[in-house]
């Protein structure tokens, strides 16, 4: 389901979706799809996404949804991106250099002691105005994918960064997401108020799992179903 009507994702097909649009990139089955971002028209009743926090930012949809945020019309006042390594985010950091609204921030989502100063860092930047919207992108997937070659080292790299570190994320910014919703209480739910989205995938499903493999990856983004659905 989507998210507070704030993401939603679909096989491209000829068709535009409403909202605002743009293609992220092709997946390894040579499938384009199409990331849509619907956001509230701007109003006097609505008031502007003051900030979004996006996780794994340094390349792919991370990368893709930070220059996406950055061509809204009415961008958000404040776009947070994470990275594990400044070094290896040249194109963040140029980017940073050219929209002074984006904020990039370093921290190794797997170092659960850190989320703490983290979460000050993140205060520094929106202050009283809390943070809107938390976007749990980062994420793995182990080149193993039949059973024979699964490891367990594997699964319990995939699960502290797919499922552990969103969750415990989450949990040291609801304060900060608490005080957004209350600064914007007459807002409807999404992202103008509060929301917290996380980055699943079809390969998470059960149901539609009809080829098998990629144990680590796959149950990884089944338990982060259920921690959203929670």
């Amino acid at each position: 389901p989507t998210p507070a009507g704030l993401l939603s994702s679909a096989k491209f097909n000829g068709v535009k979706p409403s909202g605002f649009e743009c293609i992220l990139g092709v997946g390894r089955v040579r499938e384009v799809f199409v990331l849509t971002i619907r956001l509230p028209r701007q109003s006097r009743a609505v008031p502007r996404m003051n900030s979004i926090l996006i996780t794994g930012c340094n390349r792919g949809l991370g990368l893709g949804l930070i220059k996406c945020f950055l061509k809204l019309p009415t961008p958000p006042r404040h776009v947070i991106a994470t990275c594990r390594n400044l070094q290896q985010a040249e194109e963040l950091k140029s980017l940073a250099e050219q929209h002074s609204n984006l904020h990039v921030l370093q921290i190794d989502l797997k170092a659960i002691d850190q989320y703490e100063n983290f979460a000050k860092e993140v205060e520094t930047i929106v202050q009283d105005n809390g943070l809107n919207v938390l976007f749990n992108n980062a994420g793995v997937s182990p080149k193993s994918t039949r059973l024979n070659f699964t490891k367990s080292d594997d699964l319990t790299d995939t699960f502290m960064t797919n499922v552990v570190a969103p969750i415990m994320l989450t949990k040291a910014l609801v304060p900060l997401l608490k005080q957004a919703a209350e600064a914007n209480a007459s807002a409807p739910v999404g992202p103008t108020k509060a929301c917290i989205v996380n980055m699943s995938s079809i390969l998470g499903s059960i149901e539609a799992n009809s080829d098998g493999g990629l144990y680590a990856y796959r149950t990884s983004k089944s338990a982060l179903n259920s921690a959203t659905k929670s």
